[in-house]
């Protein structure tokens, strides 16, 4: 015969399921980040060399460097632009009794 005696509530059943996926998934994170960081450590200068040289290569360090140029220019321009809109608001809320 079986009793149907209850050991663990459906409460605490759910909160030992969130603290046990907590602890396991803890544990994946520090293996992965330990396995990726040493093959990072080990690996990344042979890759970027590689990187670097296919860039020279195709020439693309110019389209870079033009579209990091433009990027930086269109940011000075919005921020003069909201910069100038933030002055004129306070200028006419300000000025207001």
């Amino acid at each position: 015969m079986t009793t149907k005696k209850t050991i663990v509530d459906k409460e605490t059943f759910h909160e030992l399921e969130w603290v046990i996926s907590i602890v396991i998934g803890f544990i994946a994170f520090e293996i992965v980040t330990k396995v990726l960081k040493e093959k990072l450590e080990r690996n990344f200068p042979k890759y970027k060399m590689v990187v670097y040289r296919w860039i020279i290569r195709k020439e693309l360090h110019y389209k870079f460097r033009s579209v990091s140029e433009k990027v930086t220019v269109k940011g000075i321009v919005f921020f003069a632009a909201v910069n100038q809109g933030v002055k004129q608001a306070f200028n006419r809320y300000s000025s207001r009794n």
